[in-house]
């Protein structure tokens, strides 16, 4: 008995057995089917390559490969075709050796009249899904020869697949076949991995990869802004997103990003919580060192523009928070709360007018307890932790210059340049009160020489926003000076310009 009449004698055998269970659950015959089948698959395309004869054919291969021998021309029989097939169904060798017409047109010339066995066709179809996104031009041709092979496969049996093959073979095998079955997965409203199971494409293969791939695009793209969404969840999936590629090698969670982001920059909205905290979970925070391997692997690959969006758009949420700590701590104090009021319309102003390019938040203590009280742990951003006393200190970057502000009793800081020594822009986990007090002014100094055109201190006492809006707009910060000062401070800026 040779191998395909075994194979057609088990599964007659199953299909019999099968028909004579019908008492039992039909769901639970269907699984033990499935598994059956791919227990017998998995013994089946094993059949023979622990042969001495398989194993030699593969060594005399590879060895002709390596001393760069045309393999068109070592394929002299068809006991050659299965351990070819076996060796280009490893990516690696497949990128190493590129396989060409010459030995397609072997392989063809050799099958004409005389078909593949059922093994050898599914190890064929292995090939192609192992190596999609590496086919390339070789990729008509070779879909053709599967084509052709699966139209004289007798479509009775029902083992590896190969039914279901045949009569999707338009829409499998071709450049968009992982599209195709993104989009029945859809239709038919089932997981991407629950389908491409069923037609048994090898999982780990690219072309599983793929079309898991466009399965989520297929989602993402029907999102709306700031849409509650499962997908939000799903692409979330450290397996999905930091390992799946599309054709041009990113990983499939630089797309994402760059779908959510461009979704809510064509809006003209900023993320919702859900929204902010899913491009969080792949990317982390961009406002970090420019050597921080997460910032490398992640935010250094995404556009630009996308990259300059989302610092901006968290630097919102920074101004936001810094505002709302403030105003905690000025509860029952008519003065505090008196000044918090113009400060938040002040910088409120700012963000609404222009472009933030950059932010961060320095954290004392009691500001820290205050977050972890009224917050969820993932809506608490990154920030630096403050040493030696200090509530909450906001650096951000707008125009050309470098703002600083801090609670009641800090005084605003504007500077044209952070000095290349000041800890301010290194992210670091934690530093001293005194670098953002005193220590600017002395870092400024020695880098810079002269403080009197680029470093500014404003207390915040009376006129201190006619001073602040002069400079501001020296370092090209648009401000509606109507919308923040009073008819008085209105007056007494153009008075003193």
């Amino acid at each position: 008995m040779n191998s395909n009449q075994f194979l057609n004698a088990i599964e007659d055998s199953f299909i019999y057995s099968a028909t004579n269970i019908y008492k039992f659950d039909l769901i639970r015959v269907k699984k033990n089917f499935i598994k059956f089948n791919e227990k017998l698959e998995e013994y089946a395309l094993g059949g023979g390559k622990h042969s001495s004869r398989f194993n030699e054919i593969k060594r005399e291969i590879a060895n002709y490969l390596c001393k760069k021998i045309e393999l068109g021309n070592i394929i002299r029989s068809r006991e050659y075709i299965r351990p070819l097939f076996s060796l280009y169904s490893d990516p690696i060798f497949f990128a190493k050796y590129r396989l060409n017409m010459r030995v397609l047109s072997a392989v063809d010339g050799m099958l004409r009249g005389n078909p593949l066995t059922t093994i050898g066709l599914r190890g064929l179809c292995n090939v192609y899904f192992m190596n999609y996104e590496n086919f390339r031009e070789l990729s008509e041709p070779f879909t053709l020869l599967i084509k052709n092979q699966l139209l004289q496969y007798k479509s009775h049996r029902k083992l590896f697949g190969l039914t279901k093959f045949r009569a999707e073979a338009d829409n499998i095998f071709s450049i968009s076949g992982p599209e195709w079955f993104a989009k029945e997965a859809l239709k038919k409203q089932c997981s991407i991995t629950e389908l491409l199971d069923s037609y048994t494409i090898p999982q780990g293969s690219s072309y599983y990869s793929s079309a898991s791939y466009h399965f989520i695009f297929e989602q993402l793209r029907k999102l709306k802004a700031n849409e509650n969404s499962q997908i939000l969840d799903r692409v979330t999936d450290k397996k999905l997103y930091d390992t799946i590629k599309d054709n041009n090698g990113r990983l499939l969670g630089h797309d994402i990003i760059e779908t959510l982001i461009k979704k809510l920059h064509e809006a003209h909205v900023v993320p919702s919580e859900r929204w902010k905290n899913t491009i969080l979970a792949i990317a982390g925070d961009p406002r970090v060192s420019e050597s921080s391997p997460r910032y490398r692997k992640w935010w250094a690959i995404v556009k630009k523009e996308y990259l300059v969006l989302m610092r901006s758009w968290l630097s919102k949420f920074d101004m936001e928070l810094f505002l709302n700590i403030i105003e905690q701590f000025c509860e029952h104090d008519p003065k505090k709360e008196r000044m918090f009021k113009e400060r938040k319309k002040f910088l409120s102003h700012i963000f609404e007018k222009n472009d933030v390019l950059i932010s961060w938040l320095f954290i004392g203590l009691r500001a820290e307890e205050l977050l972890r009280r009224t917050l969820k742990k993932e809506e608490i951003p990154n920030f630096t932790k403050l040493k030696g006393g200090g509530d909450v200190v906001f650096y951000y970057q707008v125009g050309n210059a470098h703002v600083i502000e801090g609670a009641h009793s800090f005084t605003m800081k504007i500077l044209d340049n952070i000095p290349n020594n000041s800890p301010i822009l290194r992210f670091e986990s934690e530093i001293h009160i005194g670098e953002l007090r005193t220590k600017l002014a002395e870092r400024y100094a020695q880098q810079f020489k002269n403080t009197n055109d680029g470093y500014h201190e404003i207390v915040h006492s009376v006129n201190w926003k006619i001073r602040a809006i002069s400079i501001l707009k020296r370092y090209g910060v648009s401000i509606d000076i109507t919308k923040i000062c009073t008819e008085d401070e209105y007056i007494q800026y153009y008075r003193g310009s």
